[in-house]
């Protein structure tokens, strides 16, 4: 019998993994480089930048690094 740990553990992959699915399914088409991506979230980026460099967006009124996309 598995113990419920490992139960536990395989049932927190499943949900990251379909949580992540459902949050990139959420992007609209874009250009590339014109949207930045962080932990928190993603944001319109105008101007656009070269896909990769750092960029920010602004969560709950604080600046969050991320990645353009």
């Amino acid at each position: 019998m598995k113990s419920s740990a490992h139960w536990s553990g395989l049932m927190a992959a499943i949900a990251l993994l379909w949580s992540s699915t459902v949050a990139v399914a959420q992007i609209p088409p874009h250009r590339p480089g014109t949207i930045c991506f962080t932990p928190a979230g993603w944001c319109w980026v105008n101007p656009p930048g070269r896909p990769g460099a750092f960029c920010t967006c602004e969560m709950n009124g604080r600046p969050v690094g991320g990645r353009l996309n």
